[in-house]
């Protein structure tokens, strides 16, 4: 069984906020991949001032990350267009 992305005990991964639930919906479309989606959420990134997501998430800046995911998937699908 893989891990999941947010490196959770399986059942605080069933207890996921309906925000964090987006966020990982939406990364693994953007990815097609889950192990590539954790990597992503566990890796410092300089556009969310050098924080991993899952720490933006875990001090309450989910909504941010989600509304960075979006945004990186929506100017992703207009540059392959």
């Amino acid at each position: 069984m893989k891990a999941n992305p947010l490196g959770l005990g399986p059942r605080r991964y069933l207890e996921m906020s309906p925000l964090v639930c987006e966020i990982v919906v939406n990364l693994n479309c953007f990815f097609h991949d889950f192990e590539k989606a954790s990597i992503w959420l566990n890796t410092k990134n300089p556009k969310l001032g050098m924080m991993s997501p899952t720490h933006m998430i875990n001090i309450g800046r989910g909504p941010k990350v989600l509304a960075f995911v979006i945004t990186a998937i929506d100017e992703n699908h207009r540059e392959l267009s």
